[in-house]
């Protein structure tokens, strides 16, 4: 769970980022799917290493809505809340009546989002990097 919180919180920091100079403000609005993990510089080197992560049940989905909001789903678990690019971009979600954020350094690469964290409680650097998901044909013929 707290790795979502902490995706998410990267997810929200970069939209903010986006919103600083007008020519990026909706660079980061869309729903991405992470394609990548890299753990790395973790004080038990047995947890280093690179995960591909297949969309299955097991899909880290992150959608940066326009308005500020946003959604994770990982599998059947899905957080929402709001997220804030400030340099950092930052997700937020009500847990229990307080606020609370994730952030990550956050970067678009061509057609792909990175979000970057470093966990102090398992001493590592997480990298997921996302691809924009591009949106299904809701035109149907009837």
């Amino acid at each position: 769970m707290k790795k979502i919180i902490l995706l998410l919180s990267v997810v929200a920091l970069i939209w903010v980022m986006g919103c600083k100079d007008d020519d990026e403000s909706g660079s980061f609005v869309g729903t991405w799917v992470a394609q990548t993990l890299t753990v790395s510089g973790c004080d038990d080197p047995a947890r280093n290493g690179t995960s591909n992560l297949q969309c299955d049940d097991a899909c880290y989905r992150l959608t940066l809505e326009g308005n500020g909001d946003f959604s994770y789903q990982q599998g059947f678990t899905v957080q929402s809340g709001f997220w804030v690019l400030d340099g950092r971009l930052k997700l937020c979600s009500d847990e229990e009546g307080e606020t609370v954020c994730d952030e990550y350094m956050a970067d678009l690469a061509q057609s792909s989002l990175i979000l970057t964290t470093d966990s102090t409680s398992a001493g590592c650097v997480s990298t997921y990097v996302f691809l924009r998901e591009e949106p299904a044909d809701t035109t149907s013929a009837n």
